[in-house]
Order: structure tokens, then sequence, then C-alpha cells
């Protein structure tokens, strides 16, 4: 079974018995249990987090029983726990062989299950984390199992050799042509779906029976670049059976790809490596398996597969909401059909960060597909919109996190596709700014029922292409114009009354609007404000962007005598706000504070410079 390692461990505990085992003097000798343990596998295919051993905090179940007794009979020892703390694995209880002068067996297994196995049963149900990318997680999703027979009482330790009862998939990307590779590994998110991650296991027969929960399975590591134009890193612990049904989601920036694992079925103990050969102008365009198998196995196996698009679902662990907190569902046509929001929610039920979908024919209406960071099966809940009073009523769910989104022909979310399930895709709401020769993209974020951008205004032209005038170096403070400081724009006042600066659909918030946003956040500023570089002022709560505002501190150019001047980096943020009939702005614009809690409100003049932030009309 390839090369062994081996590690001491020192079991001290106490006995627990039945009642047929008391009448009999077991403990006539007084010989204590202690074990020694090695894992069986190869060097190059570790399953184990750290060097195909145990770790800290790992916890093993333990079975004692009488040499011609299976688990199915009777257990002197029953599912005992150990935990290991240092070099051994320790437990509250101590035990002994059950009988001084009979041979004995031992069986154990990792990781420990508090069901243990049940009265005249020999399975124990086994599960792999659908999330396995931490390493905790990871690691959970392993299943070792050890059997010693034939043990003579004595007081040398008992070995107990662990084998793998699960497998390794180990995830390659390769590029067909020149790819730049260091892209690819920043920016190319992996799932697979369709695989069981329960069963049973049989700790006599090492049979797996019963593999069931079909589910969506986030792998573990870091991409890293390797030599022949291959990306590696990913892996993941899986239960042994058929892969025919299984695919690999596969996301390299906004493309998304799906792709049909080969058709092999699993074995224990054995690593297998996938390689997804990626050409950019094509997508994926096949994938092969090698299998390294644990006896060291040197077989090659390749199967090349034609490319496989299957849009009729929509990952939610796949949408970057870096990229926007908005995401548009729409049809293979280019028919939109709903939207997908990471936003918060706050009334007196709920005071969270949700992804909701909302359908374009219900629009006031959403569900929930998860609530984030928050556990338990609450997810699957809805949202009904008063839009007038940019409230909402909230039912909550009783599900676990919906990762998988498909609709009917209505944009209606569904359970699972049907054969007249459109085909869709989801994209990253945008604003894309083309002004002339300038073309900016800006993300969006819904709050409450309205939709704001995520980012300030960065034009240095008229919605019209013309040249807004950078009067940064020459501090005129007449000329309508911007200003700009770290890369951030912020326009003066005549600008403001001269117009032109928001796009088609868009405009500069009016005092009521501002007004709307403040109210649904309870007029807290840190829901609003992002980032590291506000000043830190005693009282005053840290930023949390809870709303996706994205307020970050920039300062602004603001003075009443010349010379015009760049002021209160990390210490305000000054928006313009514009009059409810929009023929002018107000005296007073919205700034948020390194000081204050709250919004303030500042009274400008015309000499000033401040960003604009806009929102959907």
């Amino acid at each position: 079974m390839g090369t062994m390692l081996m590690s001491l461990l020192c079991f001290s505990c106490v006995n627990s018995f039945s009642e047929k085992d008391e009448q009999i003097n077991v403990e006539s000798d007084n010989i204590p249990i202690t074990f020694s343990s090695r894992i069986l596998q190869s060097y190059s295919n570790k399953t184990r987090m750290y060097d195909n051993a145990f770790e800290e905090d790992d916890k093993i179940g333990v079975f004692v029983l009488k040499q011609f007794e299976t688990l199915g009979q009777n257990r002197c020892v029953d599912n005992a726990l150990y935990t290991l703390n240092g070099t051994d694995f320790v437990s509250n209880e101590q035990h002994y062989y059950p009988d001084s002068k009979l041979a004995t067996r031992f069986i154990s297994y990792y990781p420990y299950n508090q069901s243990g196995v049940a009265v005249n049963t020999e399975t124990i149900s086994i599960q792999t984390m659908s999330d396995q990318s931490t390493n905790s997680n990871y690691g959970l999703s392993d299943f070792l199992s050890a059997k010693t027979e034939n043990v003579i009482p004595s007081n040398n330790p008992v070995l107990l050799e662990f084998m793998h009862q699960l497998c390794k998939v180990n995830f390659v990307v390769q590029s067909i042509y020149e790819e730049d590779l260091d892209d690819i590994k920043e920016n190319c998110n992996i799932l697979v779906n369709g695989m069981n991650s329960m069963a049973d296991f049989n700790l006599e027969t090492f049979e797996i029976t019963n593999r069931s929960s079909v589910t969506q399975t986030t792998p573990n590591g870091d991409w890293s670049v390797a030599a022949n134009n291959k990306v590696t890193g990913k892996k993941m612990i899986v239960i042994p059976q058929n892969l025919s049904s299984a695919t690999i989601l596969l996301q390299i920036n906004d493309r998304l790809f799906t792709c049909s694992f080969p058709d092999l079925t699993m074995e224990a103990g054995t690593s297998y490596t996938i390689t997804i050969k990626y050409d950019s102008k094509v997508g994926i365009n096949g994938i092969s398996h090698q299998i390294n198998d644990w006896v060291e196995d040197d077989t090659d196996y390749e199967v090349e597969l034609e490319e496989e698009f299957n849009n009729k679902l929509v990952s939610i662990n796949l949408l970057d909401f870096n990229l926007s907190s908005i995401y548009e569902v729409r049809e293979k046509n280019g028919d939109r059909m709903g939207v997908v929001c990471k936003e918060y929610l706050s009334n007196d039920q709920i005071d969270d960060v949700a992804i909701v979908y909302y359908a374009d024919k219900n629009p006031l209406h959403g569900t929930i597909l998860k609530v984030i960071d928050v556990d338990g099966d609450i997810h699957g809940g809805t949202v009904t919109w008063n839009e007038t009073e940019n409230t909402f009523n909230y039912n909550v769910g009783n599900k676990a996190v919906i990762s998988l989104l498909s609709i009917n022909q209505n944009g209606e979310l569904v359970d699972a596709p049907s054969e007249n399930s459109p085909y869709i895709v989801a994209q990253p709401n945008m604003l894309v700014d083309i002004r002339g020769g300038e073309s900016i993209s800006y993300p969006t974020v819904k709050i409450g029922k309205q939709i704001w951008l995520r980012n300030n205004l960065k034009a240095t032209r008229y919605i019209g292409g013309t040249l807004i005038d950078n009067n940064t170096e020459r501090l005129d403070v007449i000329t309508a114009g911007y200003y700009v400081n770290n890369n951030n724009v912020f326009y003066n006042t005549a600008s403001i009354i001269e117009g032109g600066l928001n796009p088609d659909g868009w405009d500069i918030p009016t005092v009521d609007q501002w007004q709307t946003l403040i109210d649904y956040v309870g007029n807290v500023s840190a829901k609003l404000k992002a980032g590291n570089d506000w000043v830190v002022v005693d009282g005053i709560t840290p930023s949390s962007n809870l709303s996706g505002f994205n307020g970050l501190c920039v300062g602004g150019f603001y003075t009443k005598d010349l010379p015009f001047a760049y002021f209160d980096k990390n210490t305000f943020t000054f928006y313009w706000r514009m009059e409810n009939d929009r023929t002018s702005y107000t005296p007073n614009i919205v700034a948020l504070s390194a000081n204050d809690n709250n919004m303030k409100y500042i009274n400008v003049y015309n000499s000033c410079a401040f960003a604009i932030r806009l929102i959907k009309n």
C-alpha cells in the first residue's frame, strides 16, 4: 500500500462493558489498551491536510470486540471518542482488554461520528462537505478506517493501520494556446454538480451503499501556475461512485462553461487528476483524467470530450458580486427575465445581507436564495416590497442555501429545470458610460427599492462627448470643470449648473432620494462607508458597508477663498444633491464623516467641488 508513515498514539481511558461482559472477570489482569497507528497511502497523493498524518484536534472512534464477534453482535467498547492532543489521542475514559486470555479485534475510523453504528448493524453514515473550500471542511470530508484482528492482550501497543476509503480529485486547467496563465489563476472558479455526498459505510466489509444527497461541491485549495501551460491546485474529497452524470462548472472571468465528467467509476483510496483543456476562443476543449492509485498505479487514462453547455442553470456561487451587486438573468436570445441582487435587507424581522432573485414580471416580490453568513435551513424566504414606503414584508424560509437558479418561461423561480425551461445566463448589471472616446463601466447596487451606482462618477466629458475643463492645475473656480486627486474626480458648482453630466436613465439624486436612502439605513453612516482609509475616532462605529453603497473616504475641493485646495481625505466624503424639481443644486450637500455616526449636511459655496453619485431614475 505504498510507503507507511508511523506516529505513536497512546490511549488512556475507562471501560464501558455490556451486562454480559460484566459477568466475567474482564479486568482480571487490568491490562490497559494502547495503540500505535499509521495511515496507508503514497507520499504524492495525500488527502489529510498535512504530511499524511493526523492533525491536532482530529477525532476518531474506536470499537473493541472479541475475536470471533462482529460489530453487529456484542461490542466490548462501543464508539469510544479520542481526540488528538499533541502527539497522543486522549479520552475522558479508560479502556481495558475484555479478557486477558482471549484474542481481541479492533475497529477504528475517522472522523468521529457521535451517532456511531446502530445496534445489530455494521454500517456508519459518512458525508463529504459541500463547501470544501475551508481546510477544516476539507479535512472533515475525508474518511479513514482501520481494522486489526487476532490481537493477544499485552502491554504492547496495538497497531491500527488506517486506509483511505474515499477518493481525491485534483483539478488542472490546461490552456490549449497562449493564454495569460496569471489571469486564469486569479479569475478561475470551479464547482462540481451531481455528486453524491452521503452514504453508508460497512466497517466490517468496507462496502459503500445507499449513496444519496446529490449536491454542488466547492473544491479546496488555491490555483497556482505550473509547467506545460497548466494551472493547478484545486482538489476535493469524493465518495466512490460513478461520475457519468456529474458536471463541472468552470468560470473564467465573465465566461461560464459546463462540461461532463469522464464516464468512470471511482474506487476507494484512489487519486484522480481531471485536466480541463481550455481555449479562450472556444472555451473548454475537452477533459482528460489520470488515475494515480495509492498502490502506485502508473497507468494514464485520457478522455476527450466535446464541450457541453447547460445554461438552464445559473450557479449562484460563481457570481462575482465584486463586479456588481446586481446580476441580470437573460435568455439566450438576450431578453431579460429577472435579476439576482446581493442586497441589504433591514426591517424589524431581518437585518442581514442576502442574495435575492426578482422576476421581471413581478419585481416587487423576491425569493431569498441565501442569507449571507447565516447557518441553518432559513433560506428560501420571500420579501414583498411596498414601493411607496420603501419597506418590505419578510417571510423566513425553511430551506438550505439555493445555490442553483433555474426559472420557467415566465422568469419565475423553479426547483429544477424542465424540458421547456429557457437557456439562461447571468451577466453583471453595469452602467457602461460611453462619451466620445471615453468609456467607463460602473457597478450597480440595490438599496431598498433604489438602484445606485456603486462608484462615484469619473467622467471627463459631457454626455455629448465634449471635454469638460480640467481645472485641477489652474484652480479655476468660475469655469465649469472637474478636479482630480488620486484618481477621484470632483465637479464644481459651475459644472452642476451647466448640466450634461449624467447619462440617460441616471440622475444626480434629489433631496428626497437621498433622504430615502438615509431612512432605509437608519441614518447609520457606517452602513454606507467602505474601506479602511477612514480615520478611527473613539465612539464612532467603523465602516461596515452593509448597504453595498461603497462610500470611500475621498475628501473634496472646498474653500471660500483662493487658492482652491484639496482637503479632508480620510475624514469626509461629500456628495452633490439636487432640489426635488431638479432645476438647481441645494445649498447644502450630503456628507459622510469620520467624526459622526450619522449623515451630515454641509453648506457649500460657489468655489467648491465634490463627488457625484448617480441614482437610476
